[in-house]
């Protein structure tokens, strides 16, 4: 393994999961052929993962939408900035949904205290939420998966049967070119896509970075979605391509 091979290994395993093109951003002078020969070999060693777009850690176990821990901490000024602008939509006396995930763990810390209904799928989330005086919690029922902090499965799905939502909050871990929305475990899916059609309005929480990457497990498309919203890092070829199949992008500055 070369100098550059092992520069690939070390900034994949501090990202978890990237799209190619965020990885060839931090090589500018390594042809796009040379690059893909680098990730080629470094799969083949096992050192990291390819997927279709981009690469993982191999750390990032497959059947999981990975460790919460890791996710939370890489393009943090990014999810804070969209979290902030996912927030100026929350109205006092809503019902909301606030998905689990890192960007929705940031969202409920900016989350306003006024008198609101909250269900949520994310432990984490719960939790945060508790510090605010008038928002009142419900954690859906279910399976938690220790790698994301969410609950999944069957009884999350029964948990939101007759259940109505002014908003909801979603978010995934991929973007792919055609627009769809992806993430890595089979029953988050379900439960997500369940969740945008019981909703008045719906936000996808997206940091730049999942653009370009495509996961196991689609559950929706940009034009399904109310707003899609992600910080000014997103490429603006790719905005104009989501904005043409029908998406609303809502662009949060990292200030």
């Amino acid at each position: 393994m070369n100098k550059r091979q092992e520069q690939i290994v070390e900034i994949v395993e501090r990202e978890n999961s990237l799209s190619f093109s965020a990885l060839k951003a931090c090589f500018p002078d390594i042809a796009d052929i040379t690059l893909r020969r680098d990730l080629a070999t470094l799969h083949a060693e096992k050192r990291i993962i390819r997927v279709h777009g981009g690469v993982k850690s191999i750390k990032f176990r497959a059947g999981t939408d990975g460790e919460i821990a890791y996710r939370s901490a890489v393009h943090l000024d990014a999810k804070i900035a969209i979290a902030r602008k996912a927030a100026d939509f929350i109205r006092p006396n809503a019902t909301v949904y606030v998905d689990s995930g890192s960007t929705c763990l940031e969202l409920c810390r900016a989350f306003p205290d006024v008198p609101s209904l909250v269900f949520t799928s994310g432990l984490n989330c719960a939790v945060e939420l508790c510090k605010r005086k008038h928002v009142k919690i419900y954690h859906l029922g279910g399976m938690i998966a220790k790698e994301s902090m969410a609950v999944t499965g069957a009884s999350a799905l029964l948990s939101l049967a007759d259940l109505h939502f002014n908003i909801a909050f979603v978010s995934a871990l991929g973007c792919s070119a055609d627009g769809a929305f992806s993430i890595g475990a089979a029953g988050a899916s379900a439960l997500k896509n369940d969740v945008i059609r019981r909703a008045d309005l719906s936000c996808m929480l997206l940091d730049s970075s999942k653009f370009g990457v495509q996961e196991t497990f689609s559950f929706c498309r940009v034009g399904q979605i109310s707003h899609l919203i992600t910080d000014t890092g997103a490429a603006p070829e790719t905005v104009s391509a989501l904005e043409k199949l029908g998406g609303h992008i809502i662009l949060a500055d990292q200030k």
